[in-house]
């Protein structure tokens, strides 16, 4: 994991995804303890804290002082094992954070960023922050030169949101405003933005502001759960003359890779007196296993629909 970590320089220090590119953990980080894709819990170190897991106890003093990928084991207890420590990266921030609202996940989010290309230097309004998944991962993208203005309704979620970037050092790449975009618009400059994601109960009411902060050949994408809001979304982006109006239902199908060993007949088996072959015997071969791949039973089935759409170019 230590080999694998690459680096953005920001100017005045250096950013690891979501956490500063050191390799030694001190006290007041945020850490990840990783103890498997259903085990995975955000842990802010503080002197003398305790953090406890069903794989154990773990001091937050036993982790200060180590490197991230480094294997910490449990105090003595009823419970023992061990728990790797890994640096915040916006997709296990996305598994492991406290959610205040329900969140997109790394299909969904992957597509978005796609589809409205976004790069570094992009500039970029969101309106529906939430627990602030989908903010992460566009501040990762746009990093190191571009600028995130996302919008929440809800004063508490926009407090918490902002809070979280500053715990994360990504404050100065993101402007968090608590707005009503459907009444109000975005009150930004017109033609600021390189691109515009909306996630409201009713987005059809912010196309024409989203419209207007868009540079020509902009992209918006809208995220609704429900067909009937998607078919007034892109009622509106017609309006508003959107080019390109394409719906996505993006489905993640998992497979799971595992070893298997078969029982397999003997060579040659022994005839009866008869002439007759005797049933076979099966003999297991535990030396040499047989990969098997089969889908995942229990999925993650239908989370939203994702319109995209293109502003047109006078």
């Amino acid at each position: 994991i230590r080999d694998r970590v690459s680096t953005q320089s920001t100017g005045d220090f250096l950013l690891l995804t979501m956490l500063s590119t050191k390799r030694t953990i001190e006290y007041g980080d945020t850490v990840i303890m990783y103890g498997g894709f259903q085990n995975i819990n955000m842990v802010t170190l503080e002197e003398g804290k305790m953090f406890d897991n069903k794989r154990g106890h773990f001091g937050h003093d036993s982790i200060v002082g180590k490197k991230y990928g480094d294997k910490i084991d449990s105090r003595s207890g009823a419970v023992s094992g061990s728990l790797t420590v890994l640096p915040v990266s916006s997709g296990l921030w996305t598994l492991s954070c406290q959610r205040r609202t329900e969140i997109l996940y790394v299909p969904d989010i992957s597509l978005i960023l796609l589809r409205l290309e976004l790069q570094p230097g992009s500039i970029v309004v969101e309106s529906g922050t939430g627990t602030g998944s989908l903010s992460t991962h566009i501040l990762n993208a746009i990093a190191n030169t571009g600028h995130l203005y996302t919008f929440e309704f809800h004063k508490q979620r926009a407090e918490a949101a902002e809070k979280t970037f500053k715990q994360h050092k990504m404050d100065h790449l993101v402007t968090v405003t608590c707005r009503d975009v459907c009444k109000d618009g975005f009150g930004l400059e017109e033609g600021v933005s390189n691109a515009a994601f909306l996630d409201l109960p009713s987005p059809w009411l912010a196309i024409s502001s989203a419209k207007k902060i868009l540079k020509q050949c902009g992209s918006l994408c809208s995220f609704s759960p429900c067909i009937e809001q998607v078919q007034k979304t892109c009622e509106a982006m017609r309006e508003n003359n959107f080019s390109d109006i394409t719906t996505i239902e993006c489905l993640e199908r998992p497979w799971d890779v595992s070893v298997t060993y078969f029982s397999n007949p003997t060579e040659n088996p022994p005839k009866q007196k008869n002439n007759l072959p005797k049933k076979r015997k099966r003999v297991l071969n535990r030396k040499e296993g047989v990969l098997v791949m089969k889908p995942v039973v229990e999925v993650r089935g239908h989370t939203g629909y994702l319109t995209f759409a293109q502003k047109k170019s006078l």
